[in-house]
């Protein structure tokens, strides 16, 4: 027992210090080196609905970061996730988003939707901001179910 910790004492500071020079060696190139590395932001929540149905197995859950700074103008999308499988609220998601595509004058708000076979069967009908003029990163959102007229199909990219 003593040797294997002795040997993970060893391990340890050999790991770190590989770790080190190869992050060394990326970032002490030229500025142009650095051209193609993002910088990541992450918005997430929770998405649920008030209905006491389970979803069928081939449900996806979709959240959409979008910027809704232009009135009479359909939502600029920022980034996406999709859960598929999705088997029921509440539903945790987290978006990746390049943080130089958020400018601090616009508006920014996450949309959540169900979408089960390509036909939307739950969505949220609130704005939730966030990221700007006060909003955090986080969104706790209520979804509500389509009613028949509404459930025609969605396309993947589509607004709903």
């Amino acid at each position: 027992m003593l040797s294997a910790f002795r040997t993970c004492n060893q391990v340890a500071p050999l790991t770190l210090a590989i770790v080190a020079f190869t992050l060394a060696g990326c970032v002490s190139g030229s500025p142009r080196s650095l051209q193609g590395i993002v910088d990541v932001g992450i918005v997430g929540g929770t998405a649920t609905y008030r209905e006491r149905i389970a979803l069928p197995p081939d449900a996806t859950f979709e959240a959409v970061l979008e910027d809704v700074s232009l009135v009479d103008v359909p939502a600029i999308e920022i980034a996406r996730t999709s859960i598929t499988g999705a088997s029921g609220p509440p539903f945790r998601f987290s978006i990746s988003y390049d943080r130089a595509r958020i400018d601090p004058q616009h508006s920014y708000s996450i949309r959540a939707r169900i979408l089960v076979d390509g036909r939307l069967l739950f969505t949220t009908d609130t704005s939730y901001p966030v990221l700007t003029r006060g909003a955090g990163s986080t969104v706790d959102m209520a979804m509500r179910m389509v009613g028949e007229g509404e459930r025609g199909a969605a396309s993947a990219s589509g607004p709903q």
